[in-house]
């Protein structure tokens, strides 16, 4: 959907993801989804294996997520994601890389590793806001900061269009909130060659992620389903796994499958489909862009809710006592802020043990 305002009204005209890659407004997603072997003892000190993360089954697809995430596998995911990147950096020196984790200590661990191989990249996690909301700022500035290590606090309304990679070692498989995600990494980057430009999202083969990109690549309403294991997990799919509930062994990255868009036949579907309401591609207004705002904060708002047990009203009104106004009456500033904070609650919520 494509969003027009004037002072009297709000027109919503179709505006599918085929409208906008033949308009230029966004570019299509690459997915290296990396694939391999786990191993883990589970809270009975049963030994549990599969020869691929992508076959467990439903019920035990979170604990091998996990324990992909804390061995090899995810090593490997990163190596391989960063060369790809250095790659890509030869030919589009303005790019930049984009990498989400599990949880703060994690974040952490990724930045001391990468640091131990000479990669310095800055870590900006919710305990350290005020150096993180400077590495933020560097990384969206300057271009000698080409790269970020995140949870949670960057990726929600980062605008950098730069962005080209994304390393996903996040453990949520929530529809929504990885939809958001990967949208990091698919405006044009104007300061390259327009032509052929792709985002890259490197994350493992899990059931769960193959399930939401599927969704992406056929164009379905993503932000409306709400799959079984979402339901029953509070919202954010297979990422309740305790550190506590099983002992990862052992993971390896033995295969990479690529899954991207068909541009050809979504171009031309979006040719066959034209109709006079399609709209130009214009600059956002100052009311557009609270109209996106208000929208981001309302999904973040729905995810928290999940998060802390609590109804969707209830939250709302907790931020209106809270922030002494509602998200109707706010600034872009204040709407800006609000994102920020939500955020950052967001990033502490999902770094706690369950």
């Amino acid at each position: 959907m494509k969003l027009f305002i004037d002072e009297t009204q709000i027109s919503l005209i179709n505006y599918s993801l085929s409208d906008g890659l033949k308009d230029g407004a966004i570019i299509p997603i690459k997915f290296h989804l990396c694939d391999g072997a786990v191993k883990y003892k589970d809270k009975a000190s049963n030994i549990v294996e599969f020869d691929k993360l992508s076959q467990a089954p439903k019920q035990q697809s979170s604990a091998a997520l996990y324990c992909s995430l804390h061995t090899d596998l995810a090593k490997e995911l990163m190596i391989t994601g960063l060369a790809h990147f250095n790659e890509h950096r030869q030919s589009c020196p303005s790019a930049k890389l984009l990498i989400i984790c599990p949880d703060q200590p994690n974040a952490k661990y990724w930045g001391e590793y990468l640091k131990s191989i000479k990669i310095d990249l800055p870590v900006a996690i919710s305990e350290q806001s005020v150096h993180a909301k400077e590495s933020i700022s560097r990384f969206k500035n300057h271009d000698d900061c080409w790269g970020i290590i995140t949870v949670g606090m960057a990726y929600e309304g980062l605008d950098v269009p730069e962005i080209s990679h994304i390393i996903c070692l996040t453990k949520i498989r929530s529809a929504p909130w990885l939809e958001q995600a990967f949208g990091r990494a698919i405006r044009p980057n104007l300061r390259e060659d327009p032509k052929g430009q792709v985002a890259h999202v490197f994350m493992p083969r899990d059931p769960e992620a193959e399930r939401v990109i599927e969704a992406i690549i056929s164009e379905q309403d993503i932000w409306a389903k709400t799959s079984e294991d979402e339901t029953s997990a509070g919202g954010r799919g297979a990422d309740f796994m305790s550190s506590e509930e099983i002992d990862p062994l052992f993971s390896s990255l033995d295969d990479i499958g690529i899954v991207e868009f068909d541009v050809d036949s979504l171009l031309t579907e979006s040719a066959s489909h034209e109709t006079e309401n399609k709209a130009a591609d214009i600059p956002l207004t100052p009311n557009q862009r609270m109209w996106c705002l208000r929208k981001d904060i309302n999904n973040l708002c729905k995810e928290l809710a999940k998060l802390t047990g609590v109804s969707i009203e209830e939250y709302n009104r907790e931020l209106k006592r809270r922030f002494g106004k509602s998200r109707s009456d706010m600034t872009i500033v204040e709407l800006t802020d609000l994102l920020d904070f939500l955020g950052a609650e967001f990033d502490e919520l999902i770094s706690l043990p369950f």
